[in-house]
C-alpha cells in the first residue's frame, strides 16, 4: 500500500509540474509558444510522461490548464463580488491584473484570454468559453444584487420629492447597463424589469404633484446583447436612445445629442440657456 501511494503522489506531482508549466507558457506566449517541447523543457517531465498523463496531447493539456487557470480566477473573483459593490471589485481585478503585467514586465498576460486569443483549437476554445460564461455569471450575480437599489434609490427620491417639494430633481437607473456589460441576457431583462418598476414610482410621484419628468438615456447596451454570430455583445451600443417629455402637446424634435438634454431641461423649467452651453433645446416650436 505504502509503494502505491508513493507512485500515485508521484504521478500527482508529474501532472501538477506539467499544469504549472503550460499556465505559465501559455499566460507568457499564448497558445502557439506553448508546444510540447517547451513544456517539457519547463517542467523537466518526459514526453512519455505527458502523454500519460493528456492522452490527446497538446489539444487536452491546453484546455485543461485553462479551465484550471479560469476556476481559479472565477473563486477570486465571487469572493472579491462578495466583499465589495460590482464598480470596486471591476476595479480591483483591473488593478491586479495591471499588477501582474508590470511586475513580469508586460511578459504575462491571462492565462485564460491569451491562449484563447492565439489559436483555433476547438477544445481550448470551448473550455474558454466555459470560463467566461461562469466569470459572466458571477459578475451577473452581483449586478441583480446590487439592482435591488433602483428600489432604495426610488424610495429615496419620491420620499424627498413629496418632502422638500424640489423644483427640479435627477435620478439614475445604472442597471441595465450595468448587467449588459455581463453579456447574460436573463439578467438584464430582470435589470430592465426593475427599472420600469421603479420608473413608473418616479414619474407617478412627478405627475401627481403637477410636475413633469425627462426622461432619457446616454447610451445603449441591454438592447442588443448578442451579435450576428450568437456570440454575447458586452459593450454599450450606436443605437438612439429615447427622449420622453411627460407635458401634454409638447412635441420634441428628432435627431438631438446629449448635449441637448440640458437645454431641454433649462426651456421646461422656464430658464434661459447660458451661453457656455453648446447644445440647444429639443422642444419644438409651435
Amino acid at each position: 500500500m505504502t509503494g502505491e501511494r508513493t507512485r500515485s503522489s508521484r504521478a500527482d506531482a508529474t501532472r501538477e509540474r506539467l499544469l504549472v508549466a503550460t499556465e505559465q507558457l501559455l499566460a507568457e506566449r499564448g497558445s502557439h509558444g506553448a508546444g510540447l517541447n517547451e513544456v517539457c523543457a519547463r517542467s523537466g517531465v518526459a514526453y512519455g510522461s505527458l502523454y500519460h498523463h493528456f492522452p490527446n496531447g497538446k489539444s487536452d493539456l491546453v484546455a485543461t490548464c485553462v479551465r484550471r487557470s479560469g476556476a481559479a480566477i472565477g473563486e477570486l473573483l465571487e469572493v472579491v463580488l462578495e466583499q465589495m459593490t460590482l464598480a470596486e471589485a471591476v476595479a480591483a481585478m483591473f488593478a491586479n491584473g495591471s499588477a501582474t503585467l508590470e511586475r513580469s514586465a508586460f511578459g504575462r498576460g491571462c492565462p485564460v484570454g491569451t491562449p484563447a486569443a492565439t489559436s483555433d483549437d476547438d477544445a481550448l476554445r470551448t473550455a474558454a468559453a466555459e470560463v467566461f460564461a461562469r466569470w459572466r455569471q458571477a459578475i451577473a450575480k452581483s449586478a441583480r444584487r446590487e439592482g435591488r437599489s433602483a428600489r432604495e434609490a426610488t424610495d429615496a427620491f419620491t420620499g424627498a420629492w413629496r418632502e422638500d417639494a424640489p423644483r427640479f430633481g435627477i435620478i439614475n437607473f445604472a442597471n441595465p447597463d450595468m448587467v449588459g456589460h455581463t453579456g447574460v441576457v436573463e439578467a438584464a431583462v430582470e435589470a430592465v424589469e426593475s427599472v420600469d418598476a421603479a420608473l413608473g414610482r418616479v414619474v407617478e410621484v412627478v405627475l401627481s404633484s403637477g410636475g413633469a419628468c425627462l426622461v432619457t438615456a446616454d447610451h445603449g447596451n441591454a438592447e442588443q446583447m448578442v451579435e450576428p454570430d450568437g456570440s454575447p455583445n458586452t459593450a454599450h451600443t450606436l443605437n438612439p436612445v429615447p427622449l420622453v417629455l411627460t407635458v401634454e402637446g409638447v412635441r420634441l424634435e428628432d435627431g438631438g445629442i446629449l448635449a441637448d438634454v440640458a437645454p431641454t431641461v433649462l426651456e421646461a423649467l422656464g430658464i434661459a440657456q447660458p451661453p457656455e452651453m453648446t447644445g440647444r433645446s429639443l422642444v419644438a416650436a409651435g
